[in-house]
């Protein structure tokens, strides 16, 4: 076993057991909470997405909650006990990986960063409802942050980014509701902690504060000094884009949608007007 792997698995001991999800549409603020929270050293993240861990999620569910599932168990060569070990190590193995720097390692395991705290690994995921339910059998313990923003922003925000953009205005509205059906699910769960972006933007200490209660951990403030100091915009890349009071400068924007034709205000407003009232947004047009 090479030295990078065996720093991995001493560098993750005690996580399998322990994840956040970060959970919301692209454009809504997932970034900006995962860079933040990251912050942390009671936080292992990784600015990748990890899809697997919602697929995984299904496959739980298959085996413990679908109406075959005993033709799963029944099916099944081996414990399913043991079975959900190896996706306790599948996912963080697929989440987190082993591809730090052996310097990276050393530094952290030498420095007692994370050997003797309590600590999560956290992914940004896309869990279903049944999924979600799955990682839950899984992960009891499960933590969740699912964070949303006004339909204005959120579509704005899509229509300029590369991984989004090109589409028909029709269909950024349609992708807005559809993620709200997809996600409200976790506004009814113990287990995750809803946040609206724009309330993380106007308080960020009070936010932070109380999703650090949720997760059961010390507050730490190098999570207030990111959000203060970096603007997520356009390309998630917090490095390169930096900024004193990131949260004034958006708050003193122009509204997006005085930007946009009379057609799509009302394009907006036929399609979208229920998910915003729902969410608490007005539509000031």
């Amino acid at each position: 076993m090479s030295l990078k792997k065996i720093l991995f698995k001493l560098y993750t001991w005690n996580l399998q057991r322990s994840p956040i999800l970060v959970i919301g549409q692209g454009r809504s603020g997932t970034t900006v909470i995962q860079q933040s929270l990251g912050q942390c050293p009671s936080i292992l993240t990784t600015p990748k997405e990890s899809p697997l861990v919602g697929e995984i999620g299904r496959v739980i569910h298959l085996t413990q909650f679908n109406k075959e599932s005993d033709y799963f168990k029944e099916s099944s060569n081996s414990d399913l006990a043991d079975i959900e070990e190896l996706f306790h190590k599948i996912n963080l193995y697929y989440g987190i990986g082993n591809k730090r720097g052996k310097k990276s390692f050393l530094k952290d395991l030498v420095g007692l960063k994370y050997i003797f705290r309590p600590k999560y690994w956290m992914v940004k995921a896309f869990p279903t409802e049944e999924s979600f339910k799955g990682l839950m059998h899984l992960y009891p313990d499960l933590k969740a942050i699912y964070i949303y923003r006004n339909g204005f922003d959120q579509i704005n925000s899509s229509m300029k980014h590369s991984s989004f953009k090109g589409k028909e205005f029709t269909e950024y509205c349609r992708l807005y509701n559809h993620f709200y059906e997809k996600y409200h699910y976790l506004e009814k769960s113990e287990n995750a902690y809803c946040l609206k972006h724009e309330d993380l933007i106007e308080d960020p200490k009070f936010h932070l504060s109380e999703i650090y209660e949720f997760l059961d951990i010390d507050y730490y403030p190098g999570s207030l000094k990111f959000l203060q100091n970096n603007l997520i915009h356009p390309l998630d890349n917090p490095s390169k884009i930096k900024t004193e009071k990131a949260n004034e400068i958006i708050k003193n924007r122009t509204p997006v949608w005085s930007e946009w034709t009379d057609e799509q205000k009302e394009t907006f407003k036929k399609t979208c007007s229920k998910v915003m009232l729902k969410r608490g947004y007005d539509i000031p047009f």
